[in-house]
């Protein structure tokens, strides 16, 4: 069955005049000015400058496969909302300390956590309560800072214009 000429063409420029809707970013770009790194004052003393995990992707790979983290840094993972949240040591080749962090508070932390052995299957920790960021740290950081529940977390965000 061949269409009419004039069809066909109406077609086409309908094509080229109506417009297309934009395809919905499958997650936040580095462009539009997400935090790459900051710090986080514990306690009102002492200070982390952390790298920041903003996308799934960031999420998904974390510290794993790094062989360790600089004293006084951590990874601060941020999140738009508060939820339950859980951590995994997939990949991860030294120990850390968690702290759950909501409403610019510790609201729960996690000490000494291994790294998985070969063959053993990697630990995961929850946050009992939900939390916004989640902070990780050499392990030995929260025993040396004596940080605790209910403690000030104040973060500040650096952020970069695309």
């Amino acid at each position: 069955m061949r269409l009419p000429a004039r069809l066909v063409l109406l077609v086409l420029l309908l094509a080229l005049v109506l417009p297309t809707p934009p395809a919905a970013p499958e997650e936040p770009s580095r462009a539009v000015s997400l935090p790459t790194g900051g710090t986080v004052l514990l306690g009102g003393r002492v200070t982390v400058r952390v790298e920041v995990a903003v996308t799934d992707k960031e999420h998904t790979r974390g510290l794993s496969g790094r062989p360790g983290l600089a004293p006084g840094t951590g990874m601060l993972f941020a999140y738009p909302a508060p939820s339950l949240r859980s951590m995994w040591m997939l990949g991860m080749r030294f120990p850390l300390d968690f702290l759950w962090i909501r409403d610019g508070r510790i609201a729960d932390l996690f000490e000494q956590i291994p790294p998985p052995r070969p063959g053993e299957q990697p630990v995961t920790v929850a946050s009992p309560e939900p939390a916004q960021y989640i902070l990780e740290l050499p392990a030995g950081f929260i025993r040396a800072h004596s940080l605790r529940r209910g403690d000030a977390a104040v973060i500040r965000l650096d952020r970069k214009s695309p």
